[in-house]
């Protein structure tokens, strides 16, 4: 950075001596890197061979600014630098700052527009205010991870039932003979205890492995060239967590303790137990959730105000914790509903059911404990169907997606670190077609604020539009809009959600307020075609030619060359880059290879999700079979040895996990959709949710979990199908 010794700029970046001719200012840590100190000379190579030697005058200290990196600086006395570069021109920096909480892209854009076209507007805070913008995403990850806690203590604690259930008659024998109910107590607790701390330590170390620095650490123990960050922290939230985790399962088996507390010898050779599941769901606790959750979401109809950050955050938090309640509301019924459910499978005729069927529903309306694997299902489908839209909707935005989808071999983005709103100028794309190689180039205009005019009849429905000058033509070479054959100098695209919004069809005019203006355009297509790029629902495509309306800058431009031509091209783009700073270039072939290694990484995640999900709810129904079951096993083989045979009861145990699999499947739906609405009102940025949900994947993992939750039945069914009645009996007496 190059510096004149102004107080204000000495006191932002904290350094006392003012610099002479071919003085610099080294930062603490290049300074220790290079072993200078005060006095001493560094040489720098400048690209055209030469060398020029700079005297240390000061080294600074770390400071603490926030939004930015202070690690690797160099301040160079301007003048020296000048004269070495050979710039004459410099800047007069303004530094403005704003109240706290204040928007400001939104305050920029008002800035940009009030200002002459040649003064940049940047933002010095850029990162701290991209920042404040990913709120949603780390809400949601909580919430994500809220869920998915949920979901592992649910198959905790069912595991501790099943535990139970299989051990009652050996604490019974315990008991009877004297052991104490402390006793049991303590090795209950001593037995989860050790269970629930080799399992945090385990998810600590997996945590750790698939963190920053545990990849950094195995790609240096096997020798692998990985690219990671190895200096991000997180360990002491890893361990606090697993600490807290390990709580939770001793919290979990206090449940347990409690039943075995009072377990009673002979009660515990009945097999009645299991009626106090049987509860008649009158808590109202789910509908204190309920309300609460209905009352966060009308609150944040109260913060509609996206301009303001603070707002925007409490909207978000207000909207995905209402979600959050309302699935903790909705799960909390889940047996009470599929209760009702199963009780409507009852009472259809005959000629619909069969008996088989019937008598599976009949089953689980007595053994409820098993309706508890529903929600575990339900759970893990609540975490995979929002994570897999969110990822199909944000791949849309990004440019390998607009050449993918258009088959351009470049695409030219507008770059400009901190800056709020990058764009290239409109003659960049005539420098575009320049080129001989080039067979077509596509420019896509940035977004300018203006308004209908008081005198048009739309002037009521809205307070402002956002329009972009491009070149209708080259839309029309690219197949995404219709002219007519004399192309108007006024003519204006349109979308047709826009358009619908406006009232406005092909052929009327339109009067404007365009840079405190007054002119008019005229529709002559409305496509849908242009949705790909995102605009606006009312954005306004005007053409280059309109009399009154100046072109803009331009955020992309997509090339199409001539086959054989990608090296010279790059080579082309590389000298335009030294004119034109702010722009990007990335070549089709080798960005679309990036993009789709990025894309496989992500949809391995995805896919990991998958099988954990597959996993957990399949483990779940087996663990809720195989409880169910063991706890009635003398009623299964009252029913095996008077009422069905050995083929029947196999498909008795399968339609009880078919069942299970549908209320999973249904409640799961809904949970997910709820969780997806929270998305959606949470932000006019996610409008495109519903839109994105992909209906393949999770109609395939659907079926994936229907099959395999009928197929994991039939080891338990063999095993009923198999079991010696009077055994049975035996065992038990």
């Amino acid at each position: 950075m190059a510096i004149i010794y102004a107080k204000v700029t000495k006191e932002y970046y904290k350094f006392e001596q003012d610099l002479s001719d071919y003085e610099v200012a080294l930062s603490e840590s290049l300074a220790d890197r290079w072993d200078v100190s005060v006095s001493d000379s560094i040489t720098i190579d400048l690209l055209n061979g030469s060398s020029i030697t700079w005297r240390v005058a000061e080294v600074v200290q770390p400071t603490n600014i926030k939004g930015r990196s202070d690690e690797d600086w160099i301040f160079f006395h301007l003048s020296s630098l000048q004269e070495v570069l050979g710039l004459t021109e410099t800047i007069n920096p303004v530094l403005v700052e704003l109240e706290p909480g204040a928007n400001v892209a939104i305050i920029g854009s008002d800035l940009k527009s009030q200002l002459p076209g040649e003064v940049r507007v940047d933002a010095l805070q850029g990162l701290e205010e991209k920042a404040d913008h990913y709120l949603f995403l780390r809400v949601f990850g909580y919430i994500l991870s809220i869920i998915a806690f949920i979901a592992s203590m649910i198959l905790v604690y069912g595991m501790m039932q099943t535990t139970y259930r299989e051990r009652l008659k050996e604490l019974a024998v315990i008991r009877a003979v004297g052991g104490s109910p402390e006793q049991l107590m303590k090795m209950v607790i001593y037995e989860w205890a050790f269970i629930g701390a080799i399992g945090s330590l385990l998810g600590l170390v997996l945590a750790w492995s698939c963190s920053d620095r545990g990849i950094a650490w195995i790609s240096v123990l096997f020798d692998l060239q990985l690219i990671v960050e190895d200096e991000t922290g997180g360990s002491l939230g890893m361990v606090i967590i697993s600490i807290l985790s390990w709580f939770a399962v001793l919290l979990a088996s206090l449940g347990i303790v409690w039943k075995v507390r009072h377990t009673e010898p002979v009660q515990s050779f009945r097999e009645s137990l299991d009626s106090v599941a049987a509860r008649n769901g009158k808590s109202v606790w789910w509908i204190i959730f309920a309300v609460t959750g209905l009352l966060c979401w009308l609150a944040s109809l109260f913060f509609q105000d996206e301009t303001n950050i603070i707002y925007g955050n409490i909207r978000v938090m207000l909207c995905m914790f209402g979600g959050l309640l309302f699935i903790i509301a909705l799960l909390s019924r889940t047996v009470w509903l599929g209760v009702s459910l199963l009780r409507l499978i009852t009472l259809l005729p005959g000629w619909m059911v069969t008996r088989l069927l019937r008598l599976s529903t009949q089953r689980l309306m007595v053994e409820r404990s098993q309706l508890f694997s529903v929600i575990l299902m339900a759970l893990v489908l609540t975490v995979y169907i929002p994570v897999a839209t969110l990822f199909q909707g944000m791949g849309r935005e990004t440019p390998e997606y607009l050449e993918d989808q258009f088959k351009a071999d470049f695409i030219i983005s507008a770059h400009q670190e901190f800056s709020l709103h990058p764009e290239m100028p409109w003659y960049l794309k005539h420098e575009m077609e320049e080129i001989e190689w080039v067979e077509r180039v596509l420019p896509l205009p940035n977004s300018i604020p203006a308004k209908f005019d008081d005198h048009d009849p739309r002037a009521h429905l809205t307070s402002f539009i956002n329009y972009g000058v491009t070149d209708l033509a080259a839309f029309a070479e690219w197949d995404l809009v219709s002219l007519p054959d004399g192309l108007l100098e006024d003519a204006v695209v349109l979308q047709p959600v826009g358009a619908n919004e406006l009232g406005v069809e092909i052929g009327d005019s339109l009067q404007l307020v365009v840079d405190d203006q007054s002119t008019s355009v005229t529709v002559v297509d409305i496509t849908d075609k242009i949705d790909q790029f995102h605009f606006q629902s009312g954005f306004f495509l005007i053409d280059k030619n309109h009399p009154d309306i100046q072109p803009g800058g331009l955020t992309d431009i997509l090339v199409d060359i001539q086959d054989g031509y990608a090296e010279q091209m790059m080579q082309k783009l590389n000298l335009l880059q030294r004119e034109y700073p702010e722009m990007r270039w990335e070549y089709r072939a080798e960005a679309m290879s990036a993009f789709d290694t990025q894309y496989e990484q992500a949809l391995s995640m995805i896919q990991g999700i998958t099988i954990i999900v597959t996993v957990v709810g399949i483990g779940g129904v087996l663990n809720a079979l195989n409880a169910g079951i063991h706890s009635r096993r003398r009623e299964y083989a009252v029913l095996r040895s008077i009422y069905l045979t050995p083929f029947q009861m196999m498909k008795l145990v399968a339609w009880q996990g078919i069942l299970l699999s549908v209320l999973s499947l249904l409640i799961a739906t809904i949970t997910a959709a709820i969780l997806l609405l929270s998305i959606r009102i949470s932000s006019s940025g996610f409008s495109f949710i519903f839109e994105t949900i992909p209906f393949g994947k999770i109609g395939v993992l659907y079926f994936i979990l229907f099959v395999l939750s009928m197929l994991s039945t039939i080891p338990m069914a063999g095993k009923i199908a198999r079991m010696k009645v009077m055994d049975v009996f035996k065992a038990s007496g």
